[in-house]
């Protein structure tokens, strides 16, 4: 039970520190993996203005879906068996949290790993608290 609460807590914190670090930074460290903006800089040309939006889009959906599957896992698992059985929580429910969870935070370390010279630095502790999440999952 506590194992749940702690995924629950430390999967959530991820996320805000996650959320936090990437609307907390400059313009200029962006990543800048997008062929657009890439190519925008070998030309010496200024990259068009939305060339970033699918990376930080991700870095979004990333983040979420640790804090949604740290929910969608928790959760049940606190609730007694008669309570869940009433409002209709299946166990394929609980191991969709626990997927959504992995694989949200595999995202993660592939978007920080992408963004290896910008920010990546930045998002450590995050993606440190989404292996921890991730781990307290694996447990009974």
């Amino acid at each position: 039970m506590i194992q749940r609460i702690m995924e629950i807590v430390v999967g959530g914190i991820a996320a805000l520190i996650g959320l936090r670090t990437l609307f907390s930074l400059p313009p200029g460290t962006f990543p800048t993996g997008s062929g657009v903006t890439q190519l925008a800089s070998q030309l010496g040309e200024p990259a068009p203005p939305l060339a970033k939006l699918p990376v930080y889009l991700l870095l979004i959906v990333a983040l979420a879906a640790v804090a949604l599957g740290a929910l969608a896992h928790g959760v049940p698992s606190l609730i007694g068996k008669g309570l869940r059985a009433r409002l209709a929580f299946p166990q394929a429910f609980i191991w969709a949290g626990r997927a959504t969870l992995w694989l949200a935070t595999v995202a993660l370390i592939v978007l920080i790993y992408l963004a290896a010279f910008n920010i990546s630095l930045f998002f450590i502790p995050s993606a440190a608290l989404a292996i921890i999440a991730s781990l307290l999952a694996l447990l009974p």
